[in-house]
């Protein structure tokens, strides 16, 4: 079994979530999609632990699969 916590858990930077969660013995961190949050290359460079899993929790403009693609194309950034 793999124990794993969310980020939205503590408030607080991701450079720190990932320290205390591997100092905790933690195998994983499951990082909130929004873009706005966390600087996609900070976090490839801070993540030593395993990232796996994924919220399915659709809110307003994340929904990739919506059936009007332009509400859906906005959720696929590159």
């Amino acid at each position: 079994m793999k124990l794993a916590v969310h980020d939205w858990i503590h408030p607080e930077p991701i450079a720190e979530a990932i320290e205390r969660l591997a100092r905790y013995g933690y195998d994983g961190i499951e990082i909130s999609a929004d873009p706005a949050l966390h600087d996609a290359g900070e976090v490839a460079r801070l993540l030593e632990l395993e990232c796996w899993g994924g919220v399915t929790r659709m809110t307003d403009g994340r929904d990739v699969v919506h059936a009007d693609e332009k509400v859906g194309r906005p959720a696929c950034r590159t």
